[in-house]
């Protein structure tokens, strides 16, 4: 049975050949690919592996139908497939009962490239490529960032079957086995980008991008990448430089590099330098790991002092802390050092302040009032207390503990260094000659929002007093009885004068 297989396989490829060859069907159909999802400004390469002849029903001129197909191997690949990881892929019997039938070198083969081993097969194609190195059939650089599609498009090819490869990716994306795609042109194809230009990605405390914390807070940061696939390089450099702004002190101690489960002693890298702003290094063999498995890198530094240091007008009072990876990205460089630079990946730290401002009216001429004294409590009742020296920020729980804040001539009083939140400020004594206020002054700290507004302006108005009575004094019950008194007497008078001017008439 499998000897008629093969035979009628063979006389369907020389019946193909002559069709393609009569006038009948003399139209030379082209092919084109279409990739997608590819990333900005990266070179896309498509290498021709297998010539397609096709059987085309042309009964539609405009929806030709593909009925049959026969491939040979392009010249390019000859040696792949003779002498190299190809000659795997040309066998002597059809061992999945279906296999394409070719003929090679003189000898009749069937390609045994099948859904469970296409992914081996397209890391044989790259390795090849990048080996040799072998001419690619065409190649297209993708958009610059914010096109619109972010794809690439190869357009009047011949048919075949094609290694899609994006030239110095060395990354997996999503679940694929595979960073090159392997397609046929029965005409035109679209394909999802298997592969990426490795990245990294930085995040603070439980995975955010940013952060908003008191001074004196220790963060956490974890930086994160995966083991690229270096299929075709003789070097590969994986490095990472992590630097990080004058408000944040590095605890040089607490770094951690680790692939997978394994933790990475200085062994295992090199030119690994550790200063008080930052760290960089290189893993040594990055290619002996498995491709896939996740890089990360953790450690944890000290929002200071430093953090509240005067800033130009249009720049946020914030500390930034910047991550890049550097990664070869030609194979055909022996020693990895053409490298290209990931776009930095970068960590905001953000820091507040309350300033009150103590007037005595909501007026914009109001007079700046000196000598007013405020306590801040946090969400939970805890009072704000501030270090003098360090600027360090804790909160306490008895109100004596607190720091005092008071306003001076300008009218100011400040709480600084403190995470976003929603706060209470508390007057514990107002300006001389002002009355104290008679409930807390809520406000919202919201740095981290639109705006950056990592200082709030709380107005807090005082109105003058009147002098009331005390328990202790006469009051007004005095003025009240001399009152009577000379009301009386002025009726007396009046009454002992109209008796004289009675007796005087009598």
């Amino acid at each position: 049975m499998k000897t008629i297989k093969r035979i009628s396989a063979v006389l369907f490829a020389v019946i193909l050949v002559a069709i393609s060859a009569s006038p009948a069907f003399a139209t030379e159909h082209k092919g084109a690919i279409k990739v997608t999802d590819v990333t900005p400004e990266k070179t896309y390469n498509i290498y021709r592996i297998f010539d397609m002849t096709a059987d085309v029903d042309e009964t539609d001129p405009d929806n030709p139908v593909i009925n049959g197909v026969y491939y040979e191997v392009n010249s390019d690949w000859t040696d792949f497939f003779a002498n190299g990881a190809g000659a795997a892929y040309l066998v002597d019997s059809d061992t999945s009962d279906g296999l394409p039938v070719t003929t090679f070198n003189g000898a009749s083969k069937y390609i045994n490239i099948t859904d469970d081993n296409v992914a081996e097969f397209s890391q044989a194609a790259q390795a090849y490529v990048i080996s040799k190195p072998v001419n690619y059939t065409a190649s297209q650089v993708a958009p610059a960032a914010g096109a619109t599609p972010m794809e690439v498009n190869f357009e009047n090819l011949a048919l075949g079957y094609y290694l899609v490869y994006p030239y110095g990716a060395t990354q997996l994306k999503g679940t694929n086995a595979s960073i090159c795609a392997l397609t046929t042109t029965d005409f035109t194809q679209e394909i999802v980008a298997k592969s990426e230009f490795p990245t990294i990605e930085k995040t603070v405390g439980a995975g955010e991008t940013d952060g908003s914390y008191d001074i004196g807070d220790t963060l956490d940061f974890t930086i994160k990448g995966v083991v690229p696939d270096t299929t075709g390089y003789t070097t590969y450099i994986y490095k990472i430089s992590d630097e990080m702004s004058a408000g944040l002190a590095f605890d040089q101690d607490s770094l951690v590099i680790k692939v997978g489960s394994t933790t990475l002693t200085d062994a295992k890298l090199e030119d690994k330098t550790v200063t008080a702003t930052g760290f960089s290094f290189k893993i040594k063999n990055i290619g002996t790991y498995d491709v896939g498995d996740e890089i990360t890198v953790t450690y944890s530094a000290v929002i200071t002092s430093n953090a509240l240091r005067e800033r130009p007008a249009n720049e946020a009072a914030m500390e930034s802390n910047n991550a890049q990876l550097t990664y070869s990205n030609d194979p055909t460089i022996t020693d990895g050092t053409t490298t290209s630079d990931s776009t930095p990946v970068e960590v905001d730290i953000y820091t507040g302040t309350i300033q009150i401002n103590k007037v005595d009216s909501e007026a914009a001429d109001a007079t700046k009032l000196q000598g007013a004294q405020f306590v801040l409590k946090n969400s939970e009742d805890k009072y704000y207390h501030q270090d003098q020296t360090s600027k360090e920020v804790t909160w306490v729980t008895n109100k004596n503990d607190a720091t005092v804040a008071t306003s001076g001539t300008d009218g100011v009083a400040l709480f600084e260094g403190i995470a976003d939140g929603t706060y209470k400020i508390e007057e514990i004594a107002p300006p001389t000659g002002y009355n104290k206020l008679s409930a807390d002054v809520t406000v919202t700290v919201d740095s981290k929002g639109a705006g950056h507004n990592v200082t709030v302006e709380q107005p807090i108005v005082n109105k003058k007093g009147v002098e009331l009575p005390g328990t202790g004094g006469i009051g007004t019950t005095i003025f009240y009885t001399l009152g009577a008194i000379l009301v009386l007497g002025a009726g007396i008078l009046l009454i002992a004068k109209r008796k004289m001017k009675s007796k005087a008439n009598g």
